[in-house]
């Protein structure tokens, strides 16, 4: 295996068939355990029964009527916020806002005449009059259809987005959804899991010597991470002593045992690996060995596996 060949192995693994999704990162090995994903496809069926039948009624009103809206509110909300790109909430993004699109309340006559823009920190507006975060609606419906739509989503309790959806565009992305609904979710994977393990076999067998791919953790929780003989500490200063003869620019970091290595701008962990088996409940090995974790960050992990495999390659004559 030429160096061409090692990196195109390594984004296969890390990088076309590894995806972060919900706090969780699935690949072939874990998806069938994946409980974000099971409740991802759950929603999207809720969401396609409700809107076959609102495109039947689109269709048969001309628009979207009040109580088609009453009915369906989950369902139009939902593709409404997506539409305008208003989705998440909370200081760490975490929250979908499902709930709220269910609920679909609506904001008085008087918050409803806040102009379409992100009314910043420093303007303190607050939709709930409080420290909540969340979402409000406001609607118009003449000749029994919807005319105009409105959201007022408090993104943070301090920051507030308010947007016009576009009613045609909305009644679009609506009979688009439907059209194009899948019952099973594809990530985009390339490989399913016995190709994908036939994969990691494949690099350990070439150059299991120097650097080993292991699987640690159990279903959801299962991740591939390389194994290093060396200590965070010898690793990073080989690494940093391959990138300079090469010419290139490496800063390294220490916090305790553990370091971080900083190739062309972009950082990797080197951990010791103990810590890792540790918090994955696996047994912890003898020596103090190095972990990298490629699945996380592969932009920065998968050129330091390969700048440090290439070297050993090049004294081995290869």
């Amino acid at each position: 295996m030429d160096i061409n060949e090692l990196e195109a192995l390594l984004n296969e693994l890390f990088v076309q068939n590894t995806v972060h999704f919900q706090r969780e990162t699935l690949t072939p090995l874990n998806i069938e355990h994946s409980c974000a994903l099971k409740d991802k496809a759950k929603t999207e069926r809720e969401l396609y029964d409700s809107l076959v039948l609102v495109a039947q009624l689109i269709d048969q009103n001309g628009g979207i009527s009040e109580q088609t809206y009453e009915t369906h509110k989950y369902a139009i909300n939902s593709i409404a916020r997506d539409l305008t790109n208003l989705r998440w909430w909370g200081s760490n993004q975490t929250v979908r806002c499902e709930q709220e699109d269910r609920e679909g309340k609506k904001t008085d006559s008087k918050k409803a005449e806040l102009k379409d823009k992100r009314y910043s920190e420093e303007e303190n507006i607050n939709i709930f009059g409080s420290q909540k975060e969340g979402t409000l609606f406001y609607r118009e419906f003449e000749n029994g259809t919807l005319i105009y739509f409105r959201i007022f989503h408090q993104g943070h309790r301090a920051s507030l987005d308010v947007k016009t959806v576009n009613i045609p565009e909305l009644i679009e992305k609506i009979k688009d959804y439907v059209a194009n609904y899948k019952p099973e979710i594809d990530l985009g994977f390339t490989v399913g899991k016995e190709e994908y393990l036939a994969k990691i076999a494949e690099f350990n067998q070439e150059f299991g010597e120097y650097v080993q791919l292991k699987i640690l953790g159990k279903n959801t929780e299962s991740i591939v991470v390389a194994y290093f003989k060396e200590t965070p500490h010898e690793l990073a200063n080989k690494l940093r002593e391959i990138a300079e003869s090469a010419g290139q620019k490496a800063i390294m970091d220490e916090w305790g045992e553990d370091r971080t290595f900083n190739l062309n701008g972009r950082t990797a962990d080197l951990f010791l690996a103990s810590d890792i088996e540790r918090e994955y409940h696996e047994k912890i090995q003898e020596g103090k060995s190095t972990i990298i974790l490629p699945f996380k960050y592969p932009e920065a992990s998968n050129p330091l596996i390969q700048m440090y495999l290439s070297a050993h390659m090049v004294d081995a004559g290869r």
